[in-house]
């Protein structure tokens, strides 16, 4: 993870593999050429070849990771991307949608910390920006402002809207003022009144419904607004 007056980079960080690799392929050069050359054994072009193979594919695979860095700053009211196309700047009411999720990550069977995967979608955009960082145990999220205010924000906006007699939608899933609509091939619509209660499970965000055991919604975290469910709906569950 790196952080500097850029921002914190959120794409194309260098993988301990790189490393990992790039010394395995010189490691393996080398021994081939002491085989070749100084213990004559036809064996050590196998290694050595295959050393050089290894060090040219974690060369390349550096290359184009350092193609598509990417920084991204907090500037308060709004975030600035900077890329190879330059700087831009995007001020929080052009945030429209937002998926957040994190995954463990394992190490030799023990957990090192966690992969979060942050995606905003802008309203001038139909791809969304994601930002992906390795958070250590015991080591804060470097967006973790950035990313609490953009929930914050949108999920005010979006209940605003609802409120108004507009809605609120993310992938697969709308929410009116007192129903929920959701199904992709044939839409269903329940009353708000029917639901009991909204939260992760398995890595997605479930919805229960009053006399059901299976949930009737699975939206997955990395989708869009799956996040915000919970801020749309429980406040409308309590009350109903």
């Amino acid at each position: 993870m790196s952080k500097n007056k850029s921002g914190v980079l959120v794409w194309g960080e260098f993988s301990v593999w790189h490393t990992v690799a790039s010394v395995v392929g010189a490691l393996g050069a080398f021994v081939g050429m002491v085989l070749v050359i100084w213990f004559r054994q036809p064996m050590g072009w196998f290694v050595g070849s295959a050393g050089v193979v290894v060090m040219l594919s974690a060369g390349r695979s550096a290359y184009y990771a350092g193609l598509q860095r990417m920084w991204v700053k907090d500037l308060g009211t709004g975030l600035a991307i900077r890329d190879r196309q330059g700087v831009r700047e995007h001020p929080d009411k052009q945030i429209v949608g937002l998926a957040l999720e994190s995954k463990k990550q394992n190490y030799w069977g023990e957990i090192k910390g966690d992969s979060r995967i942050f995606k905003i979608w802008l309203d001038n955009a139909p791809t969304p920006v994601v930002m992906v960082n390795y958070i250590g145990i015991g080591f804060p999220d470097p967006l973790a402002n950035l990313i609490s205010r953009l929930v914050t924000t949108l999920a005010e906006r979006m209940n605003s809207d609802i409120d108004r007699g507009g809605s609120a939608a993310g992938e697969g899933w709308r929410i009116e003022k007192g129903q929920l609509a959701f199904g992709s091939s044939q839409e269903q619509t329940i009353p708000l009144t029917e639901l009991i209660a909204v939260e992760v499970f398995e890595q997605k965000m479930c919805i229960w419904r009053k006399g059901q055991d299976a949930a009737i919604l699975k939206a997955p975290l990395g989708t869009r607004n799956a996040h915000l469910l919970p801020l749309l709906l429980e406040p409308r569950i309590a009350t109903a």
